[in-house]
């Protein structure tokens, strides 16, 4: 009779039906098995049951995939999972961000301030896949045109006002560009911002 501890870990195994599913996960316990065996003997395996493991031959595995529904199950790690999920979320945002800054013009020093880490041959294949040779938004060489001295003020101003709101700066230089100067490009906003005039 199985105790209360087995029963709740029973309960939150998950069983797996898929007959190609089931045959990996059983040719990656015979890898294990032949790798010592450390893993398995850690979760429960004697050091008898991973020399059987490892003594499987290929028409054995295939049986026991074709057998062992009921059988085999899986744990998750469900606060691992959840990990990698948030940082997959949080990558597809930033990609998100990235598409949008460069297909605003955003210039080199900007993608770099906002994003440290970025491979700059990838902003240029993406500009590249992005960014058609006559659109509006299209980088051009040499220094961004610039508005006149009031609108660059009520820029600057607004994006003092907005460092107050708003503070995470890639989240900034959107909702600039977005919300209140859609006309300019990034490389202009970022040129009157540094008064790179």
């Amino acid at each position: 009779m199985s105790t209360t501890a087995e029963r709740s870990l029973e309960s939150r195994l998950i069983p797996i039906m898929d007959d190609a599913l089931r045959m990996a996960i059983l040719v990656h316990l015979v890898v294990l098995a032949e790798e010592g065996g450390a893993q398995l003997i850690d979760a429960g395996l004697s050091e008898k049951d991973v020399l059987n493991v490892r003594s499987l031959t290929g028409s054995s595995l295939v049986r026991l995939a074709e057998a062992s529904r009921k059988f085999i199950r899986i744990h998750i790690d469900a606060p691992g999972v959840l990990r990698a999920l948030g940082a997959l979320i949080k990558s597809n945002a930033d990609t998100e961000k990235l598409i949008e800054l460069i297909q605003g013009s955003a210039p080199p020093t900007l993608l770099r301030e906002l994003f440290p880490t970025l491979n700059m041959k990838s902003v240029s294949e993406y500009q590249s896949a992005l960014v058609g040779a006559q659109s509006m938004d299209q980088p051009r060489a040499g220094r961004p045109s610039m508005p006149p001295i009031r609108e660059r003020d009520q820029i600057t101003a607004r994006w003092e006002a907005l460092k107050k709101t708003e503070p995470v700066d890639v989240d900034r230089w959107i909702k600039l560009r977005n919300d209140y100067y859609p006309q300019h490009t990034y490389g202009t906003l970022y040129a009157v911002v540094n008064e790179l005039l």
